[in-house]
């Protein structure tokens, strides 16, 4: 396959934006650069390129700089490496890496911390690793200005190095998908959001919301579903017992988190989630907008029961009160009442 062509037409683009060099079948991805025909190519050659997206080019023959937007799948890098990549684009606004591996060997001698003030947002997925206690050179990295995060995937593995690299109260919007939390336990990564004092829009795909919004500083009030500790395998089970167990959670006292939280994004199948998600309204004035995928709306408006004392449930399949409007009131009506009600637009894929 000829790549030398195109890398030679790009120092003669003056008007090149975006550039996405694409390898089938590739390897990870390293930032070093190895010389392809004699030639290593700088893409800050064409002084409008600003978006890059590199998928299976392990050593790529091109020095990345001057660039505002980067996108990196199955990046494996170092210290050094990774050092003179965010220097060599000092504008750097958007970061997304996808599968991101482990770095080849530990950065606990590393005494210097690579400061990148410039980053906005950050979006990332981790490759399963293989090491009992992986490290990613973000650990000394420090985001300073960081305003956006999305997280793909479990990450708890990963989450004590984030919450070091990032600045907590900076984050004004996150983004979780395919994601569980113990229902018992204040994992790291349930710690780490829980601590984003300045957030004000969380968006939700495919996570149990119930847990997350479930304030465990809080004291029960009247009966509570009743869990044993459980394995992380089984953790899938309980998600699915979910759909048909009613939920009777504990709701979470106003103001104790996310004070400044106005914007709620859901796309859940679980109708206990979208339940946590009226009890979360019902319980926080300041929440103005909530962004429904199509079946969320479907399972509120189908599922969600509001009760007299204006909780908000999902009666079990044996309830008396299922398929039963006697005493019960329109959550999805409810709903519309206190909040701005919009369509999900764009979920597909990190950033």
């Amino acid at each position: 396959m000829d790549i030398i062509s195109p890398l030679r037409a790009i120092e003669s683009a003056p008007n090149l934006e975006f550039l996405s060099f694409i390898l089938v079948g590739g390897e990870a991805i390293s930032l070093t650069s190895k010389a392809v025909d004699g030639n290593i190519y700088i893409l800050g050659a064409a002084p409008r390129l600003s978006k890059v997206i590199l998928v299976g080019v392990p050593e790529p023959p091109l020095i990345l700089t001057r660039l505002s937007y980067v996108d990196l799948h199955s990046l494996q890098t170092n210290f050094d490496e990774i050092k003179s990549f965010f220097a060599a684009s000092p504008g750097l606004k958007t970061l997304v890496l996808h599968h991101l591996l482990p770095s080849p060997e530990p950065m606990s001698h590393q005494s210097h911390t690579v400061v990148v003030p410039s980053l906005r947002e950050l979006g990332v997925s981790f490759a399963k690793s293989t090491t009992g206690t992986p490290s990613y050179f973000f650990e000394y990295c420090k985001f300073t200005k960081l305003e956006y995060l999305e997280l793909d995937g479990e990450c708890d593995f990963a989450s004590s190095a984030l919450a070091g690299s990032v600045a907590i109260s900076e984050i004004c919007t996150v983004k979780i998908s395919n994601m569980t939390f113990h229902p018992l336990a204040a994992t790291p990564i349930y710690q780490l959001l829980h601590s984003m004092s300045n957030l004000r829009h969380i968006q939700l795909f495919n996570v149990p919301v119930s847990t997350l919004f479930m304030n465990r500083a809080a004291k029960p009030l009247g009966r509570k579903r009743s869990l044993e500790l459980q394995p992380v395998p089984k953790l899938m089970e309980i998600r699915r017992a979910e759909l048909f167990q009613r939920v009777e959670e504990t709701p979470a006292v106003p103001h104790t988190f996310w004070p400044k939280l106005h914007t709620i994004t859901v796309d859940s199948l679980v109708g206990g989630d979208l339940a946590s998600v009226c009890n979360f309204v019902n319980a926080h004035q300041n929440i103005r907008k909530v962004q429904l995928s199509a079946s969320s709306k479907r399972h509120i408006l189908h599922s969600v029961r509001r009760m007299a004392d204006d909780r908000f449930e999902v009666p079990g399949i044996r309830s008396r009160n299922w398929g039963h409007n006697e005493g019960v009131l329109d959550a999805f009506q409810w709903l519309k009442s206190r909040v701005v009600i919009e369509d999900i637009v764009g979920t597909e894929g990190l950033l």
